[in-house]
């Protein structure tokens, strides 16, 4: 082998190894010479998360569009990330205190409000996505303002400021100085529509269950749901979600208290297809969340048809549009009179259509076309 030949091989092999150590993806055949735009999504390690299916679905609608000019900052290489071609950054504890050095980005997209990761260099324009300020519902007035402090720290860093939801975008122009910065409202996508595989969840009763979907905590209000299911006999109760709180030992205790064993369930957390399946064999969502930055699960369950209940504050309203039976009081006797009084009609072929076109607004790809354009203001 030539002495050139033989260098320029050593010099390739240590290359590849510098980018599996790191997290670098070395793939160039999709790839332009310099991706532009630097898209942090740490959270994509916790896909059953809100904020991980946030990052996960967005970069999907990149990928189909073949947008590859992106370099994605992630937590760990994970196998699945091999069916994209973004390259990949690991993102590292010294990158919270030091920024995030970049090589040739033009854009950085700080993906959530909780962020710890900015990039190293000031000039470098920041995209900073902002899903809700669920924060003033769930801690004290004191805690609550240092948060508030913290987002206010990276709103005076960002650019631009997106928001999931107007309601979202409303709280910052409460609560937070934006500098005349321009808030871009993008509404979330729904993927369910897309999943085709469903795996059944094993339900110990016969009735027809009432769904709800998300983390149990308090905001969400599931202790009403319970409390609710005394008014309505004929039907179960379905909690699906993460349920690790101390919040979640309480509903447990309340089932019991209220002997609604052999009709109210916490099944915690489901699969894609589990929750596909849970959708369309459900008689309705009950959603009653007091503090929602967008409310995905009245989407999921309005693409398949099915008739969602919702509360009458935060995003709800707004996501829901007309298209929802709304509880305008939170007290369960009230709730369930709704419930009851809908059952006959909420299935009507009319009201099904209305709620599926309705979903059909919120897209993924419609969603990754605006982020572009933002990107593209800044490169």
């Amino acid at each position: 082998m030539a002495g050139q030949d033989f260098i320029l091989l050593v010099f390739l092999h240590g290359l590849l190894i510098k980018n599996i150590k790191y997290g670098i993806s070395f793939k160039t055949k999709h790839l332009t010479k310099h991706s532009k735009i630097f898209f942090e999504a740490y959270k994509l390690n916790n896909l059953y998360s809100g904020l991980g299916q946030f990052c996960f679905h967005l970069l999907d609608a990149f990928h189909q569009m073949h947008e590859h000019d992106i370099r994605v900052g992630i937590n760990k290489p994970t196998q699945w990330l091999n069916s994209w071609t973004f390259a990949t950054t690991v993102l590292k504890p010294q990158h919270r205190y030091w920024g995030v050095p970049l090589q040739h980005q033009k854009v950085f997209h700080a993906t959530h409000q909780d962020t710890v990761f900015f990039p190293r260099k000031k000039s470098v324009p920041v995209v900073l996505t902002v899903h809700d300020l669920n924060f003033l519902y769930k801690y004290s007035p004191f805690r609550s303002k240092l948060k508030l402090h913290h987002l206010q720290r990276k709103i005076n860093r960002a650019d631009c400021i997106t928001a999931v939801s107007e309601f979202t975008a409303s709280q910052l122009r409460a609560h937070v100085n934006l500098k005349s910065k321009p808030v871009h409202v993008i509404y979330n996508g729904n993927a369910l529509q897309q999943k085709t595989n469903t795996a059944k969840v094993h339900i110990n009763t016969q009735a027809p269950f009432l769904l709800f979907m998300g983390t149990l905590t308090e905001r969400k209000q599931v202790h009403l749901l319970i409390d609710m299911m005394q008014y309505i006999p004929d039907l179960a109760l379905c909690l699906a979600g993460t349920a690790h709180s101390t919040y979640a030992t309480l509903l447990a205790k309340q089932i019991v208290q209220l002997k609604l064993q052999s009709r109210v369930f916490i099944l915690g957390e489901v699969s894609e297809s589990q929750r596909l399946w849970l959708y369309q064999n459900c008689e309705a969502l009950v959603f009653p969340s007091v503090a929602e930055g967008f409310g995905l699960p009245v989407i999921e369950a309005m693409s398949i048809g099915k008739p969602v209940f919702i509360s009458n504050v935060a995003s709800l309203p707004e996501i829901a549009g007309s298209h929802a039976y709304v509880w305008n009081t939170l007290k369960s006797p009230e709730m369930a009179e709704l419930v009851n009084a809908s059952l006959q009609t909420m299935h009507m072929p009319l009201n099904i259509q209305q709620r599926i076109a309705h979903a059909a607004q919120f897209s993924w790809n419609a969603a990754a076309l605006k982020y572009l354009s933002i990107y593209q203001n800044y490169m």
